[in-house]
């Protein structure tokens, strides 16, 4: 077995940077539609020129 510390070890600084914290990370979820809905809610998102998911997250948490 390879020792980490020698051969090809972990290097300082490698890998992708931090750029959002745990708190701020969005991860993926889901949601079922058929293709009528789906494509109504693309159309929309379009028009309010914003991704599906800005959309879908500004309509749930806007305040009424």
């Amino acid at each position: 077995m390879i020792d980490k510390k020698q051969w090809g070890g972990f290097r300082a600084n490698a890998g992708a940077k931090t750029t959002v914290g745990i708190d701020g990370r969005r991860r993926s979820r889901g949601i079922q539609l058929n293709d009528d809905e789906h494509e109504a809610l693309k159309r929309l998102a379009d028009e309010a020129g914003m991704s599906v998911s800005e959309y879908v997250r500004m309509k749930v948490f806007e305040s009424d």
